[in-house]
C-alpha cells in the first residue's frame, strides 16, 4: 500500500509539473522599448491578462512579470502579442496585457474573464468601442436581436462609415478571425492614411502569402470573323454580337504585391456568319456558318487602388480558343474548324487586353471590365482570323 501511495504521488507531482508549464520561445518588451528574447511559460487566456511568466535566454528560472512592469511580451513560433493597456473588464476598469490582435487605424486587441470574451477597438484618437460576447447569455436570449444590438452599439458607430461592416457585425460568429478580417478590411478603405494593417497572430493558411479568388462573368462579344478560302484568297467576313458566360481565378501574392496578380478566364459563347457568293454566272449562293468558341485567357491584372472600395485596373496576356460544334451551309468551297485531309484541331492563339474596375461589396468584389481580344487559327489549308470587343460584368468571391 505503501508503495503504492508513493507511486502515486509521484506520477500526480509529475502531471501537475508539466501542467503548470507550456514553454514557448518568445520575448519581453520593457517599458524602455528593449527586447529580450527567452521563455514565456504560456498560460490560458485568463491567465495571460494578469501575468507573463518569463525566462530570459541563459537564465534558470523564470521570473513574472504584472502589467505596467513591462510594456508587452509575444510568442515567435505563432505571433501572439500581448501588451499593457487598460479597458474595462466586467464592470470595472482594469490594467491587463491584452491581446494585440490587429494594428491599424483603428486596432482591435482581445480579453476574457469565466464567462465573457471581449473585444477593444481603438481608433487613432485613442476612442475606445467595447463589444462583450457571451456565448451562453446569448444563446438563452429571448430576443438575439435586442442581445446584438445592445452588444455591438459601440463599435458599429467606430466603424460608422462602412455600412457593410455594420451589417456584418449583426451575422458574425464573433471569433477574433471574423473580427480581425472585419476590421482590417475597414482599415484598407477607410483609414489608409494610418498606414498598413499589421495582424500579429500569424495565419497558417497564408504562410505561404498565396491569395486565390474564383469569379463567374458574363457579357457580350462583338465579334468579327474572317475566313479565307482555301483554293484561293477570297475571304467571307462577318460581324456578329453574341453573349458569353465565363469561369476564371486570380492569383495574388500581397508580400511581393497588392496589386499585381495572375489571372486565368475561360469563356464560351456561339459565333455565326452569313455572306452572298456571285460566281461568274453571275449566281447568287447564300452562304451560312456557325460554331461554338471556347477561349482561354492567361495573363496579368494590375490595380492601381487596390485598398480601396474602387479599384480601376489593366489586364492583358495570353489568349487561345478553340472551334467546335461547327455547321455550315453552301461552302463547300471553304473550311470551318477543320482541315478536310488530317482532322486537325484548329486551335487559335493571340492576345487581349482590357480595362476595367472592381468594386467591393463586403468580402466579395463585383468586377466591370472591357477587353479587346484577337485570334488567328491556321492550318495547312484554311485561315481564320478573329477579332473581338467584349464588355463583362463579373462576380468575384
Amino acid at each position: 500500500m505503501k508503495t503504492l501511495v508513493t507511486c502515486l504521488g509521484l506520477l500526480f507531482s509529475a502531471i501537475s509539473m508539466t501542467a503548470q508549464t507550456n514553454p514557448q520561445p518568445g520575448y519581453i518588451i520593457t517599458n524602455e522599448n528593449d527586447t529580450i528574447r527567452g521563455t514565456i511559460d504560456y498560460l490560458t487566456d485568463f491567465r495571460n491578462m494578469y501575468t507573463c511568466h518569463f525566462r530570459a535566454d541563459g537564465a534558470h528560472d523564470f521570473q513574472k512579470y504584472k502589467p505596467g512592469e513591462i510594456s508587452g511580451y509575444r510568442l515567435t513560433n505563432t505571433g501572439i502579442f500581448y501588451v499593457t493597456r487598460t479597458f474595462v473588464v466586467g464592470h470595472k476598469e482594469q490594467t491587463i496585457f491584452a491581446e494585440y490582435l490587429l494594428k491599424g487605424g483603428v486596432s482591435l486587441y482581445y480579453a476574457r474573464d469565466a464567462h465573457t470574451q471581449y473585444y477593444y477597438w481603438v481608433d487613432e484618437d485613442g476612442k475606445v468601442a467595447r463589444m462583450a460576447y457571451d456565448g451562453e447569455k446569448a444563446s438563452m436570449s429571448a430576443d438575439e436581436n435586442t442581445y446584438r444590438k445592445r452588444m455591438i452599439v459601440e463599435v458599429s458607430q467606430m466603424l460608422r462609415k462602412s455600412p457593410d461592416a455594420q451589417k456584418r457585425l449583426w451575422k458574425t460568429n464573433y471569433s477574433s478571425t471574423d473580427l480581425v478580417d472585419l476590421t482590417r478590411e475597414y482599415d484598407e478603405a477607410y483609414c489608409t492614411d494610418a498606414g498598413e494593417c499589421v495582424q500579429f497572430v500569424f495565419d497558417s493558411k497564408k504562410k505561404y502569402g498565396l491569395k486565390v479568388s474564383f469569379r463567374i462573368e458574363a457579357g457580350v462579344d462583338f465579334n468579327t470573323v474572317r475566313n479565307k478560302h482555301y483554293t484561293g484568297e477570297n475571304w467571307i467576313e462577318t460581324s456578329c454580337t453574341t453573349p458569353y458566360l465565363g469561369i476564371g481565378a486570380d492569383f495574388l501574392i500581397p508580400r511581393f504585391s497588392k496589386s499585381l496578380s495572375l489571372e486565368t478566364l475561360l469563356t464560351v459563347n456561339k459565333k455565326s456568319g452569313s455572306e452572298e457568293e456571285i460566281d461568274y454566272l453571275q449566281k447568287v449562293t447564300a452562304m451560312h456558318f456557325e460554331y461554338y468558341d471556347l477561349a482561354w485567357q492567361l495573363g496579368l491584372n494590375y490595380k492601381f487602388l487596390p485598398q480601396r472600395r474602387v479599384s480601376p485596373f489593366i489586364r492583358g496576356g495570353f489568349a487561345l480558343n478553340e472551334m467546335f460544334g461547327i455547321e455550315t451551309e453552301n461552302m463547300d468551297h471553304y473550311k470551318i474548324g477543320h482541315n478536310d485531309q488530317d482532322f486537325r484541331t484548329r486551335l487559335g492563339m493571340g492576345f487581349y487586353i482590357g480595362v476595367g474596375t472592381d468594386i467591393s461589396i463586403g468580402n466579395h468584389s463585383l468586377r466591370i471590365v472591357a477587353n479587346y481580344l484577337t485570334h488567328n487559327n491556321d492550318d495547312m489549308a484554311i485561315l481564320t482570323k478573329s477579332k473581338a470587343f467584349t464588355i463583362g460584368l463579373g462576380f468575384c468571391y
